[in-house]
């Protein structure tokens, strides 16, 4: 799994694993057999681009967590962040797109953004440094996923990354041709 974030969740894991009488050798045995599954965090090649599915849900703290670990991935070409909003934030809601964007526009080369709060993103990406024609905002999953499509090339790594309300699954199904 990528994100240093996980590697504290994997040793919280093992802290109350061993807590619990497990065995040391079970314990690495059973993080290793670890495999992301659907859509949390789940990085694959498909089309010549390594794909970060990150699609199940989002707060400031996860988009933060795997924007760094979008960061650390190796790839040839750019890091390209595909976020939707994030529901349910109440009174931090700017506050928390804005956090966003600005972790964006520390860890992402390109910023492509769908849904409520995007605004925001887009003000705290801007707010941060990034470039303004690098930050593309789209009213649907068909608009976004065919300006990925154009602006895209092979060697890319894209994150999806959104509230479950959202449905960035459906963005990056319309990008690679699944749906």
């Amino acid at each position: 799994m990528a994100g240093r974030h996980n590697v504290r969740n994997a040793l919280a894991a093992a802290a109350v694993a061993l807590r619990f009488g497990e065995e040391p050798c079970d314990i690495v045995a059973g993080l290793g057999a670890y495999r992301p599954d659907g859509l949390r965090q789940n990085t694959y090649e498909k089309g010549g681009f390594t794909i970060f599915a990150d699609c199940y849900n989002a707060s400031p703290d996860a988009v933060e967590a795997a924007l760094q670990a979008l960061s650390e991935i190796r790839v040839r070409g750019r890091r390209i962040a595909v976020l939707g909003g994030m529901l349910e934030l109440g009174s931090y809601q700017e506050e928390g797109h804005r956090r966003a964007g600005r972790a964006a526009a520390k860890y992402a080369d390109g910023l492509y953004l769908y849904g409520v709060g995007s605004e925001y993103t887009r003000a705290g990406a801007l707010e941060a440094g990034m470039e303004e024609t690098k930050i593309h905002s789209f009213g649907t999953h068909e608009a976004l996923a065919q300006a990925l499509k154009a602006d895209a090339q092979p060697g890319d790594a894209l994150l999806f990354k959104g509230s479950r309300g959202m449905q960035m699954e459906k963005a990056l199904g319309l990008f690679t041709g699944e749906i």
